[in-house]
């Protein structure tokens, strides 16, 4: 099943690739056949979130989102939660079902924040493209 679906899309080119990767490093996970695997594929995942939640509160700066800090705190929440399953020494010998099912469901949590949340930027990022739009044309 593709992962394209406009609800993923706020019209920030790079915020919105990194929604797409996330959305792939999830679907791999659950794909995975050895808890090994199943790690591995769960650090990619962390990562690639922590970074992108790094660049998403840098943009919202730059673009004066009002919404930051609650945001932020958001992000606080869903890393910490994260960091906590995935490094939860409790699926050092567990099944791996339980630990995918745990980052699972922490990821439909994501999905809601990507859909509810990360849609509340969308506006601010056609501002900002526009102005640099009209920028580019003055100067053209």
């Amino acid at each position: 099943m593709s992962s394209r679906n406009a609800t993923y899309v706020i019209g920030h080119k790079s915020l919105d690739a990194d929604h797409e990767v996330i959305i792939a490093l999830w679907r791999t996970l659950e794909t995975t056949k050895t808890m090994e695997a199943a790690r591995m594929a769960a650090s990619q995942l962390m990562d690639e979130t922590l970074n992108h939640f790094t660049r998403e509160e840098a943009f919202m700066r730059q673009c004066g989102f009002p919404g930051l800090d609650g945001h932020r705190a958001i992000h606080q929440e869903l890393a910490s939660s994260l960091r906590h399953v995935i490094l939860a020494p409790t699926f050092d010998t567990g099944k791996r079902a339980d630990f995918i099912g745990a980052v699972c469901a922490l990821m439909g949590r994501m999905v809601t924040h990507i859909v509810v949340e990360d849609a509340k930027i969308a506006p601010y990022a056609r501002n900002l493209a526009s102005q640099v739009s009209r920028a580019m044309a003055k100067t053209g």
